[in-house]
């Protein structure tokens, strides 16, 4: 990198490209396409660790949905009405069938 610019060489025609470190960084980040001057398309696309790293946080989130959940049903709260009772499978027979 020199100044505001960065070398790039194109892996399908070897051609060496300098380009403003702002663009690559934008391309970086929305994953659009640019082209080199022999006009192949180039893109940044999603890396595994970012795929792997998205699937986990969703996974993470799945997990606190459902633990807090179950903290409520803990202290006798209805999953169907949210109203805390003292005998909950009573309550659900009686007013959730």
């Amino acid at each position: 990198m020199v100044g505001n610019m960065e070398e790039l060489t194109m892996g399908c025609c070897g051609v060496t490209v300098w380009y403003p470190v702002n663009f690559l960084k934008d391309k970086r980040e929305t994953k659009d396409t640019f082209y080199c001057p022999n006009g192949h398309a180039r893109s940044y696309r999603t890396s595994e660790l970012e795929r792997l790293q998205k699937e986990m946080d969703q996974i993470r989130a799945d997990r606190d949905d459902k633990q807090a959940k179950l903290e409520k049903l803990k202290l006798g709260r209805c999953p169907f009405c949210w109203k805390t009772v003292k005998n909950l499978s009573g309550h659900i027979s009686r007013k959730h069938k």
